[in-house]
């Protein structure tokens, strides 16, 4: 197995600087998964790690061997890395085989080697297929067969579910998650989907105007994320403006007194923002007036009673939109058997403490 380095990297195309300082280290066997929205930087990366583009300052190490840096540029070929790109990429004019064996050299090993990759992507009995023939999710099966086929150090996914269905895109994130570790591959996925990130990657790394601002386990990316954006970005949010600063590390916003499990300080051109964020799972409902073992529901304050204002269903939970006293709108995620309709006044409790997010104005020099 084989850890990848990057150190220091700048790269981007004529006239255009995409990426501007970055450092990445994924470990031997892991799946790292870059992600950010379009234009922040990602599949720029991804293609310095292939060789498409040669950086213009930094290093990037395979283990012990470094790939490009000063002096130092190892082109595609020999780079010993996959690649799985977007929609498969198959040749249509090939079979499964033969796609599969595209980068082999040819003799019985290359055959027996295509059978033990057709095998592991649970493919087999599919060999003289023709890609058209075959679904979205076992075309991606055969992109990633030909991608581990030569058996690489490093395999790299160019979001490689973005076409298939909802459905299937998760049984698939799981199948290709299982065939990586069984051949104990260190894997760097690019994407935008939070999810995909989240369920699938040891380690993500959040980019954004071409740095990675955050890298670390998806639960320290979800539960703390260092700064505003990438709260907003990572999941949903309830965001609330403090309205009045209390004792013992509480504050005071529309859902009452909250305590501050962390206080983050950013620089904002504006400077004024001073807000507390949960998560909508730290949110519960109860129905007002509703009664339990005979004792009718009291909430603690008037400030967290609302009306639901709209719920979206998702099967295995649901998010509840309720509008507070202060006019505000919180979701709150509940389980989704039987979320509460539309007009039914509840009231909102909050487990656990918030992370308070403030600005301050730049010093100009």
């Amino acid at each position: 197995m084989t850890d990848v380095d990057v150190r220091g990297l700048r790269a981007g195309y004529p006239g255009v600087e995409v990426l501007t300082g970055i450092d990445l280290h994924v470990p031997a066997g892991a799946l790292a998964a870059v992600l950010g929205e379009s234009g922040s930087g990602k599949t720029t990366l991804l293609r310095v790690l292939a060789g498409f583009i040669r950086p213009t300052a930094g290093t990037v190490s395979f283990g012990d061997r470094e790939v490009c840096g000063p002096g130092v540029f190892v082109p595609p070929e020999k780079r010993q890395v996959g690649i799985v790109p977007q929609e498969g990429a198959l040749f249509p004019h090939l079979d499964v085989r033969g796609n599969i064996a595209f980068g082999l050299r040819r003799g019985a090993q290359s055959r027996k080697r295509v059978d033990e990759v057709l095998e592991l992507v649970g493919l087999t009995g599919l060999a003289d297929a023709r890609p058209q023939e075959l679904s979205g999710g076992q075309q991606q099966r055969v992109a990633l067969a030909r991608a581990l086929a030569p058996q690489p150090q490093v395999v790299l996914l160019d979001e490689p579910f973005t076409a298939l269905d909802a459905g299937l895109r998760a049984r698939l994130r799981s199948d290709v998650r299982d065939v990586l570790s069984q051949v104990g591959a260190t894997a760097i996925l690019v994407t935008h989907d939070q999810e995909e990130a989240l369920s699938m990657a040891d380690i993500v790394a959040v980019m954004r105007d071409g740095r990675l601002v955050q890298t670390g386990a998806p639960y320290e990316i979800y539960g703390s994320p260092v700064d505003l954006s990438v709260a907003r970005f990572i999941g949903d949010v309830v965001e609330m403006p403090v309205l009045e600063e209390l004792s013992d590390g509480r504050v005071r916003c529309g859902l009452g007194d909250l305590s501050i499990s962390q206080t983050i300080t950013e620089t904002d051109e504006d400077g004024s923002k001073d807000v507390v964020v949960l998560r909508p799972e730290q949110c519960t409902l109860s129905t007002v007036g509703a009664t339990s073992n005979g004792v009718a529901v009291s909430p603690a304050s008037t400030a967290n009673i609302g009306r639901v204002q709209a719920t979206s269903y998702h099967g295995h939970d649901a998010m509840v939109t309720v509008r507070i006293s202060d006019g505000s709108d919180i979701d709150v995620r509940v389980t989704g058997v039987a979320p509460p309709p539309v007009g039914e006044q509840v009231a909102i409790a909050v487990t656990g403490s918030a992370r308070r997010f403030r600005s301050t104005p730049p010093h100009h020099v």
